[in-house]
Order: structure tokens, then C-alpha cells, then sequence
């Protein structure tokens, strides 16, 4: 996600799919809590991988993101009807 993000230039609407539940919260509910106490988790101890959710946190807070977790977009069905098999 972190390398996928450094692509982006401007701002813009950028929709994040995955299967993810831990991903989903940290994006949507840990991530802003991470920026409020400067990357420290509840028991004031430096969140894992800070120097990258530092990073992941500065550009998402250019976008307008919306995060699709398991069977949430209508995407996944139309994947699963039309991708191909090897």
C-alpha cells in the first residue's frame, strides 16, 4: 500500500480494496488516532512500522478515501463472474 501511495501527485478520490479487516482499521480508525498521539500506541509505545504509517498517513490525508473490505463493492461479484480461469 505504502509503495502504491508514493505514486500518487495530487489529491483525488482513491477508493483502497481489500480482504483485510486489520487493514481497513487501521486506515479508518487507527491511523487517525496513530497521527493524533505522533505514532504511539495505548501503551505509549512507538506503533510498529511508524516511519511507513507516517508516510501511508501524510498522503491519504490528501485524498478522499473510501475502503472497500471483503464483500463490499459490486466489483468483487463482477470479478468473480468474468475473470478467466488458467
Amino acid at each position: 500500500l505504502n509503495n502504491a501511495l508514493n505514486h500518487l501527485k495530487t489529491g483525488c478520490d482513491l477508493n483502497i480494496y481489500t480482504e483485510s479487516v486489520w487493514l481497513t482499521t487501521a486506515l479508518t480508525e487507527w491511523l487517525p488516532i496513530w497521527r493524533g498521539k505522533e505514532y504511539l500506541s495505548a501503551k505509549n509505545e512507538k506503533v510498529a512500522f511508524s516511519d511507513i504509517w507516517q508516510n501511508v498517513g501524510n498522503i491519504l490525508e490528501k485524498q478522499n478515501m473510501t475502503v472497500f473490505c471483503k464483500n463490499e463493492h459490486p466489483y468483487r461479484e463482477w470479478l468473480k463472474k468474468n475473470a478467466k480461469t488458467a
